[in-house]
């Protein structure tokens, strides 16, 4: 893997932005509208306060340990052999979030675009791409981040602007039903696939401009609630809470109803758009993330072609196998993933930062 890599500011945020958008659209809205309903605004404003500190946490441990990833810190702070453990749940974190991403999008494909095509196809086709890029290295990732990102924020805005006509204020009522602990409750689906901005961990070294590196983390999140806070209340607006709730993809369902006169109908292509170019970023990301991870808990430093090859097989195997049906990752992300997300970002981050901190006064 190539180590002397740069990227930017810019590059940083469209990289974090791309990884968690496309997924999130994906995912999360029937979910989140069936939790929270009209207040589904006030759990992405707590998942914003939540991941924020995530953000802050991994500032803080890269101040501390410039030049190293997290994989390799957890062996500075832990030593050897326990470092090598907690650097190896980060990598086998990361390619979970390569696999979660990944059915979401073969999920679609399969179900709604091309029902008669095999999953496997999706899956093996999208791997092959993102292994052909990962061996490419970092900086080819990031450019292709500065042409995806852009076209996910414009299609983004031209959905919105086109949904306006059909907006109903009154299905925005009622606020302020839920109370605070349920809100808390369900602002852990949000935060857990906002905490995919972990990987940031991983890429920090090779940010070019250190000081604007809280800025980049901070900028990406707050871009994604935001997007995802207008586009899901005016999913509520236009087609009411029940139906949303009901719906497998309640924003596809919002973009079917766009009709501007009879010269532009039928623009669900730009929510494929955003979906799928998005969603193939995140898989390309954290797929580099955890082949990196892995190449330096092993030490196989000159391999990364062949860790690459295996990381994308053990990925398409999983995938295959992992879950029966949509309902059933459906289950696991809103029962499972939470609390897997919170061991890892919550007491494994924590726990990094107490010992970097405990270290930082003895010396």
């Amino acid at each position: 893997m190539l180590t002397d890599e740069r990227i930017s500011t810019r590059q940083l945020i469209f990289l974090l932005f791309c990884l968690a958008i496309g997924s999130m659209l994906f995912t999360l809205p029937k979910m989140m509208i069936n939790q929270a309903q009209q207040d589904v605004w006030l759990v992405l404003l707590l998942s914003l306060f939540f991941d924020s500190c995530f953000g802050v946490i991994i500032y803080v441990l890269s101040l501390r340990h410039p030049n190293q990833t997290m994989v390799q810190y957890c062996e500075t702070l832990f030593g050897k052999w326990l470092g090598k453990l907690a650097g190896l749940v980060f990598v086998i974190y990361f390619a979970g979030i390569s696999i979660q991403i990944l059915m979401v999008v073969v999920d679609y494909l399969a179900t709604v675009m091309m029902p008669e095509t095999p999953k496997l196809a999706f899956s093996l086709l999208i791997l092959l791409i993102c292994a052909y890029t990962v061996d490419a290295g970092l900086e080819v990732i990031a450019r292709v981040s500065e042409v995806i990102a852009p076209v996910i924020v414009g299609s983004l805005c031209l959905i919105i602007t086109l949904s306006i006509n059909n907006v109903h204020l009154e299905y925005l009522e009622p606020v302020f039903q839920h109370t605070f602990g349920e809100i808390v409750q369900s602002s852990f689906l949000p935060t857990t696939w906002l905490g995919n901005l972990i990987v940031a961990g991983m890429l920090l070294p090779q940010h070019n401009n250190k000081h604007k590196t809280l800025l980049a983390i901070l900028a990406a999140t707050t871009a994604i609630v935001v997007g995802l806070m207008i586009i899901l209340v005016e999913t509520i607006a236009v087609i009411g809470v029940n139906l949303s709730s009901t719906q497998i993809y309640p924003i596809y369902r919002l973009v079917q109803m766009i009709s501007v006169g009879d010269f532009l109908e039928h623009v669900e292509s730009l929510l494929v758009i955003i979906w799928v170019a998005g969603s193939f970023i995140g898989v390309i990301l954290t797929n580099y993330c955890s082949t990196l991870g892995l190449e330096q808990v092993t030490g196989l430093t000159h391999k990364h072609r062949l860790l690459t090859i295996i990381n994308g097989g053990v990925l398409l195997l999983v995938t295959t196998l992992a879950f029966p049906s949509v309902a059933a990752r459906q289950y696991f992300v809103v029962n499972t993933l939470p609390y897997l997300t919170i061991m890892v970002e919550g007491l494994l981050l924590g726990l990094l930062l107490l010992v970097s901190l405990l270290r930082l006064r003895q010396s």
